[in-house]
C-alpha cells in the first residue's frame, strides 16, 4: 500500500505541474463524527481533524489527499480510555456548474489505523475492545456531500457530510474546513 500513496502523491505532483491555468488549494478543518454499524456499540461520538490538498483537474473534477487523526472515547469504560485513528483518503470530488457556492459529491478509498489507548492496564472494558479494534492498514471507503463557498480569491469554506466504512469502525461525520486557495 505504500507504493500505492507514493504513486498517488507522484501523480498529484504531476497534475499540480500540468494543470497551470486549474487551482490547488490546501485545506484544513475538523469533524464531528458519529459512530455508526456496531462501533456505536462501543465508542461515544468523536472528533477528527484533517489537511487535505485539493487539485482542481477539470472545472468540475478535483482529486484529493485527506490525511486526519480522529478520536473516540470508549463507552463504558471507567478510565475514558479511547480509539485514536489515523486515516489517509484519496479521493475525487465532482462539482456543480455553479460560481459562487459549488455543490459537490466525493469519493474516498484509502487506509484507516486505529489503536486503542488505555488510561490503564486495569481497565477491562478498553482490554476487550483493544483485542478487537487495534489494527493496521484497515481499507476505508469514504462518501460525501457538501458545499464549497469561496468567501475571497484566496480563502474558501467547505461544509459537508460524510459516511466512512472501515472494517468495525464506521462512522458518520459533519465536517467543516478552510480552503486556502494556492494556485
Amino acid at each position: 500500500m505504500n507504493k500505492f500513496y507514493a504513486g498517488f502523491f507522484l501523480f498529484l505532483c504531476s497534475v499540480f505541474s500540468y494543470s497551470q491555468s486549474e487551482s490547488v488549494a490546501l485545506g484544513f478543518g475538523g469533524k464531528f463524527a458519529v459512530p455508526a454499524a456496531g462501533f456505536n456499540d462501543y465508542a461515544k461520538n468523536g472528533f477528527e481533524a484533517d489537511g487535505t490538498i485539493l487539485v482542481a483537474v477539470a472545472r468540475q473534477v478535483g482529486i484529493e489527499l485527506a490525511i486526519g487523526y480522529g478520536k473516540f472515547v470508549l463507552k463504558n469504560s471507567p478510565e475514558k480510555s479511547s480509539i485514536e485513528e489515523i486515516s489517509v483518503l484519496p479521493g475525487i470530488r465532482y462539482f456543480a456548474d455553479t460560481d459562487n457556492i459549488i455543490p459537490y459529491v466525493s469519493l474516498n478509498f484509502g487506509l484507516q489505523n486505529n489503536k486503542v489507548k488505555l488510561k490503564s492496564e486495569s481497565d477491562s472494558t478498553a482490554s476487550l475492545i483493544n483485542n478487537q479494534f487495534s489494527e493496521k492498514n484497515n481499507f476505508a471507503v469514504q462518501c460525501g456531500v457538501g458545499i464549497l463557498t469561496r468567501l475571497s480569491s484566496d480563502f474558501s469554506f467547505d461544509l459537508s457530510i460524510n459516511y466512512r466504512a472501515v472494517r468495525k469502525s464506521s462512522f458518520l461525520s459533519a465536517n467543516a474546513k478552510i480552503f486556502l486557495n494556492i494556485y
